[in-house]
This record gives C-alpha cells, structure tokens and sequence, in this order.
C-alpha cells in the first residue's frame, strides 16, 4: 500500500477504496462487465456507444479496473494498426468505420499462402510456463533471495534443469553465485536471467555467465554465439521445429546468422528481428531465404533497402511483406487506408496523458459530461509493472444511467473549459463567443524603451589584443584553442580562465546567464541577451512575430493561450470551409531536436494533444521542397550584437556564417501517414545517437548538398536561394530589434542563435524557429574554425572574417 499511496492521493480516488483496489489488483479482479454494459448512441457520429449501469452504485462505493483496449504512442499508433488486425476490427467497430475491402489482401494473409487452417502461430513468451525440447524451466525470479536456494540441489538431482530465472532478487556478487549453483545445473544450463539484481558491472557478469556455463545459449534474453536450435525452440515454446510459425528475436542481438539453424524452421511464415544489429546482411538474406513459407519480415529502416534488393532479384520470392507495406510496392494497401482513417479519428475516443508521449484507451465508450457521474483515471502497478485504468462513481448511479465523466476535470478556468469543451461538443461555442475570445486585449510585454548607450566603455575591450574566456563548453575550448594553433601566432587572440570574474568574454552553453547588472559594472561581455526569452521560446516566438505579416512567417498559436485557441479554431475553421489544406504541426512549447512533436489534420486532435502540457500549433508546410524526394530544413548560424552611433541610438547588427547544416527526413515525402517521423521529420541525429539500429540518419556534407540541389534544381539555383534566405533572416531580426534592444547592457552582448528555415516547392523560404545555445557539433564537425569566426564577429572590432556574412548590407 505504501509504496502506491503517492500515486492513489495523486488522482485522488478515496481513502475507503485504497485497500478494495489494491485486493482487486493482487488477484486481477476485473469485474467492470457485471456492472455496466454497452449501448448504442444513434445520430452521435463522434462517440456511437455509451455505458450504462446494470446495478444501483452508491458514490465512491467501488473501484474498477478497466485494462486497456490500446496503449500506443502517436507516433506508433499507425503501425500498430496495420500489425494488429483484432486491434484494427475492434477500433472500426467503435468508430464505425467501415474497413477498405481488398481482394488482393486477401490473396496475401498467411492462412492463404500455405499455412493450414488449425495451424497455430506461437509468439515468444518467456515469462510463461515454456514447453522445452527437453529439460525443466526453474523460476526463482522475485523471491528477494540473496543467495542461491540450496534445496535446488536435490531438484537437480532428478530433473535437468536447462532455464534459469533469477530476475527481481538481491544478488550482488556474480562469481559467488555462480559457485553456488550446483554443479548438475552447470552443465546442463542453456538459458540464464539475471537482470535486475545488484550487480554493479552487468558485462562482467555477462562475460562470467558465459566462461563460467559452457552451454550457454541465452543470457538476460540475448542470444550468445553458442546458440542453436533449441534457443529458438525455447523461445517459441514449441518442441520441434515444424511447430514454429512465427519467430520474434527482437531486441535479442543475434550475434551470428547460422544457416545451419535457421534453414530448419520450414513452415515459418513470419519473423521479426528489428532492434537487432546485422552485421552480414547477405549471411542474413541467405537465412531467411531457405525458410520457405516466410511472408512477412520485420527489420530495422536501415536495413530494409537491401531486403528490397533482395526481392527484386528474386532470392527472396515468397516474401511479401517487409515492415508491413508490400515487398515489392510502395502504394498503400487496405490495411494501411483502413489504419489511416482510424488515425484520423482516435482523438474523438483516446484519453491523453503525459507517459512517454502516450496516449491510452480509457474506457472508449464513456461520453463527456461536465457533471459526470464517474472518474476515471491511469494507475501503475508496480508489482506487476503494469498500467491499468482505474473507474469509480462520484455520484450516485441508478440502473440503466448511463456512465459519464468529466474529461475536463482538471481544468478550472471556465472560458478554458468551453473552448477544450469543443472536442466533444462542437455547439458550445458559436462563431461569435470565438471572436469575442480571439480579440481579447492581451497584455503586451514588447514595450520598446527608448534608451540612449555610449559606446565609449565597452570601446576598449573590444579593441584589446587578448581576450579572456570563460565558457562552461568543452567544445568551445577545444575549437578556439585549435583555431589559434592554425593562425600560427605566439600571443593568440583568445585564451581561457576558469575565473568567470577575470573573463573578458563569458560564454554559457548550458545554462541561462543571470547577472547583468554585475557585467555593466565590470564591462565584461556575455553571449546572451537579457531579453532574447522573447523569440527563443516557441511561445514568445509566436507573440512576437505575429503582427509582423512577414511572408516567410508561419502562422502559429500558442494553445495555452485561451485567445489563440479561440484564433486558431477560427483559422481551422475558415480553412475548412475554403477546402485549403488543413494539417498542423503541434510542438511542445519547452522541447526541442522533435520530441514530441506531431503531424494532424483536425481541431480535435490539437486541442486533445494541449492535455500533454503547454505547446503551439503551427501551419504544416504540406508541401516542402524535397532533395531526391525527401523532405529537408537547414540550420542556419545567425550572430547579433549591437553598436551606438552617433547619436547613441542603439542598433543591432546581424550576422550571418555561410555555414549551412542539412538535416533531411529518412523516408521520401507524401501527404500520408501522418504518424511516420521518419517520413515528417528531419532531426535524426538525437534519435540516431539514441538508437542507432533503430532510426538512421543520412548525412549531406554542405557542399555535397550544394551539388546535389544544383543538379536536381538547375545550376546556380541554390545561390539564389540561399540570397533569398538570407534576406528573409535579416529583415527578420531587423523586426525583432525592438524585443533586443531594451536593456542598457546590452552593448555588452552578442549571441549566437541556430536559425531553423524550410522551403516550401515554389522556394519560398520559412523561418521555422529561432534557437538560444545551438548544438554546434555538426558545423565544427565541418568547419574546425566556425568558433573563433563567431568570436571575432561578436566580440572584437576587427575586420569580419571571409566565412561571415553581414545581414544588414
């Protein structure tokens, strides 16, 4: 109880049902059914079915749990679909959808291409009572235990125990329990889990296993060079291999493609190896291609283009699916259009919570009413770590009410309530309630202060011969100190202090710099400008710009403003009603490199993802120029400082670097499948680096990606459209002087910002956004003096280096 107790006061279910809940959670009691049924709702075409109670029910009387229908992530939620097809019939079924009907799908199941019809396909179960080829399967997972039970010796004794299972308990030296194994279980052990204990060093205690059981096949779920048949038996629950249907090794590192082993499961139709390094793809192609009945493949994005190879050639004839779209087409199937349409409208049903970026069916036939009569809400258990929805009364329910929940609960501001009230009820707010709301007066922050600066106090430092640094950037110091090792000069223009009181220059990456009032006092100069907050964050960014009516601008809404959601529900509207392309782009309003961002086509779905927390929604460039049909942006490096003249009116200089870093999508570009990041989206180097076998990243060196724009475009073509960025990025800045220039000390600053732009097919660039402390690793990577070009620039006067480009010419 205790260990739950944060998390039960959280979503606040009463005291009394504590102890009933966890008594139900312990013995898996769902007995939601003998309580409520399910009832068709005619004329409502966003939620057709509602529950009804089949007994009286007193208020906070009982909990229920309701286990979820579907748990997915936005991003996955479209493959799910096409994977799962009970999934899929039961979310046609809810929504009313009527599934796209495909003979040639059909032709292409695995009950019609050779399987018998009382085949059954066995997925991997671990965790289950598996059936061995031969020997017994110990599990002693959770037990707490510290040492190795010593009773399992007279276990051993008459049964071969070829799997251990030693997960969840305390052990914390490997080479003591390894000796305290007995020695008939050494000899004959094949599969060892060992995660979650207290080792301290989990390769070792990997490499120990492995010396230590000479028949070792798995380890913690991977598979070790010395596997065979039987690990994969094992791992099926099958005892022979004609049973086996279908193989899952995702995740499991096969560490050697044997043909030797493979070729002996014949009537395998499908297998999954994604998450799972290749490092012979040919060794791995001429595996798979001796498993005659497989159809259905699923691999790593990186390696699918070789499998493609493979088809066309004809080495893999009976494969007919690779990641779910059609070995050898690029059209969508059924499937994927029935999938599609289901995206499209699971924001009417899916309750949204911040888990991961998950999103969970709770309770799908549960309406809005803003006086419910029950709540409803997410529960982990952790004995069982498993995520369920937790159900019970907040009013009393006579029989044959019907069940009702307050999806609003948590939002008090009562204009808030009727605009999010708009998901479900598209009548509680007409067109004039939205215009009343969209032109509320907001109070405007951007008030330009007339301020008069000298140039005379900060003219000295700027004209030193040797300038100070003090950065928290291992990157910087590694870039400046080798860009002054090229210049060859005995006394460098910049050298490092670890003082930041004795810097000339202070320069912070990774956090936000505080004290201007000391710097105008000691003259030092700093990389950030007090007032930069107001369009380096999205929401700023969006206030700022959004009276400028500057074509390179995007329309954006800041959603946790109750006048843009008003602005934006007028602007989806009108779209509508001309027939204007009507997809949007919603972004956390506090992340960056992508994460959590989402492609959508309706209001539903944006106003459904501002539950998650605070984020804008954007116009979605439906169309973007593309580079051998991928879609692409540009990282630009923009550098701002400010000068006085004459008459000390201030006046910001913008500067620009010809460095350009191209980031490019992993798949070619279409209007479909708008859940696809790999097709949307073109940061992948975070996602690369996170899970390199998972997400690739293709990478265009700058002036590779000049040729390769010249040669597909025209030659020349991208000089003049690089021009025209650059001219769109100066007036730009030039339009936000007025939010910069506000503070007497910032003569003493100059700032470097990653400037984000895409093009749509006409060439016409948009600035997307405007980044504080870009991750310069890329261009460095490209140009080793980048750093010292941007410290000449903003904080010496001399002359501008050859790589730096004035905006204000």
């Amino acid at each position: 109880m205790e260990s739950h107790l944060a998390q039960l006061q959280a979503i606040g279910l009463p005291q009394n049902l504590h102890q009933p809940l966890l008594d139900k959670l312990s013995k898996c009691i769902i007995d939601a059914g003998s309580y409520f049924q399910f009832g068709e709702i005619d004329g409502d075409t966003r939620t057709p079915y509602a529950l009804y109670a089949t007994k009286d029910l007193k208020k906070n009387s009982n909990v229920f749990l309701i286990d979820h229908a579907w748990t997915t992530t936005i991003e996955k939620a479209f493959s799910s679909l096409v994977d799962n097809d009970k999934l899929r019939e039961m979310c046609c079924e809810v929504m009313k959808i009527s599934a796209f009907e495909d003979s040639q799908q059909e032709e292409c199941t695995v009950e019609n291409v050779g399987t018998e019809e009382n085949e059954v396909v066995n997925p991997i179960n671990v965790e289950s009572e598996p059936c061995f080829p031969y020997g017994q399967y110990l599990n002693l997972s959770g037990n707490g235990l510290r040492n190795f039970p010593s009773d399992v010796q007279e276990l051993s004794n008459t049964q071969q125990i070829t799997a251990l299972n030693l997960t969840l308990n305390n052990f914390s030296d490997s080479t003591l329990l390894f000796q305290e194994i007995p020695e008939q279980v050494q000899k004959s052990l094949k599969a060892l889990y060992l995660s979650d204990n207290l080792f301290t060093n989990n390769k070792q205690v990997q490499d120990h296993a492995q010396h230590h059981f000479s028949q070792l096949e798995i380890f913690n779920s991977k598979l070790t060079e010395a596997y065979t048949t039987w690990s994969i038996l094992f791992l099926c629950d099958v005892t022979s291999p004609d049973q086996v249907y279908c193989v899952d090794v995702s995740g499991r590192e096969v560490p050697t493609w044997k043909q030797s082993v493979w070729s002996q499961f014949t009537n395998c139709h499908t297998i999954d190896v994604t998450n799972t390094s290749i490092d012979d793809i040919q060794s791995f192609i001429s595996c798979i291609s001796s498993m005659n009945r497989l159809k259905k493949l699923k691999i790593d994005y990186r390696y699918q283009k070789y499998i493609h190879e493979a088809v066309a050639l004809g080495r893999l004839p009976k494969l007919v699916y690779v990641n779910g779209w059609p070995s050898h087409l690029s059209t969508p199937t059924t499937t994927e259009l029935t999938a599609t349409a289901i995206c499209d409208k699971m924001f009417n049903y899916l309750e949204t919570y911040r888990l991961s970026n998950q999103h969970t069916s709770l309770g799908l036939s549960i309406r809005h009413n803003q006086h419910g009569n029950v709540k409803l809400a997410p529960f982990f258990y952790y004995n069982t770590q498993e995520t369920f929805t937790l159900l019970w009364p907040v009013d009393d329910l006579n029989q044959g009410d019907e069940a009702t929940r307050d999806y609003l609960h948590g939002t008090k501001d009562q204009q808030r309530r009727d605009l999010l009230q708009m998901i479900y009820d598209r009548s509680s707010m007409d067109q004039e309630e939205l215009e009343r709301v969209a032109h509320q007066q907001q109070p405007d922050s951007h008030i330009k202060q007339n301020i008069s600066l000298s140039n005379e106090p900060i003219k000295a430092i700027r004209s030193k011969n040797n300038y100070k640094v003090y950065t928290d950037s291992k990157l910087v110091i590694e870039r400046i100190t080798e860009y002054s090792s090229f210049q060859h000069v005995d006394d460098p223009l910049f050298t490092f202090t670890d003082d930041p009181k004795q810097a000339d220059i202070l320069w912070y990456t990774h956090e936000h710099f505080r004290d201007y009032e000391n710097i105008y006092q000691t003259h030092q100069m700093v990389n950030q400008f007090k007032n930069e907050h107001l369009f380096t964050i999205k929401p700023e960014f969006a206030k700022s710009v959004r009276d400028m009516k500057l074509p390179f601008l995007i329309q954006t809404y800041d959603m946790s403003n109750n006048s843009d959601v008003a602005r934006f529900l007028l602007d989806y509207d009108q779209r509508e009603k001309s027939s204007q392309v009507n997809l949007w782009i919603v972004k956390p309003a506090n992340l960056s490199r992508s994460m959590n961002m989402n492609v959508v086509n309706s209001d539903t779905a944006v106003l459904k993802l501002t539950e998650m927390g605070p984020v804008v929604v954007s116009h979605y460039i439906h169309n973007p120029l593309t580079l051998t049909g991928r879609k692409f942006d540009l990282r630009l490096h923009v550098m701002a400082r400010v000068r006085c003249d004459s008459d000390g009116q201030p006046k910001l200089l913008t500067y620009m670097t010809d460095d350009i870093v191209v980031r490019i999508s992993n798949k070619q570009y279409s209007v479909d499948n708008l859940h696809d990041f790999e097709k949307h989206f073109t940061v992948m180097n975070y996602r690369h680096e996170e899970n390199p076998d998972q997400v690739a990243k293709i990478i265009y060196a700058q002036q590779e990606f000049i040729d390769a724009f010249d040669k597909e475009y025209g030659s020349g073509k991208w000089a003049i459209v690089h021009k025209r960025i650059r001219t769109s990025v100066g007036e730009l800045f030039r339009r936000l002087s007025d939010r910069i220039l506000r503070e007497n000390v910032d003569l003493q600053c100059g700032a470097l910002y990653g400037v984000d732009v895409m093009m749509d097919s006409e060439m016409n660039p948009f600035v997307i956004e405007i980044n504080y402390g870009p991750d310069c690793r890329t261009v460095c990577r490209q140009r080793s003096g980048f750093y010292g070009d941007v410290f000449k620039t903003l904080f010496t006067n001399v002359e501008l280096p050859k790589n730096v480009i004035a905006l204000d010419d």
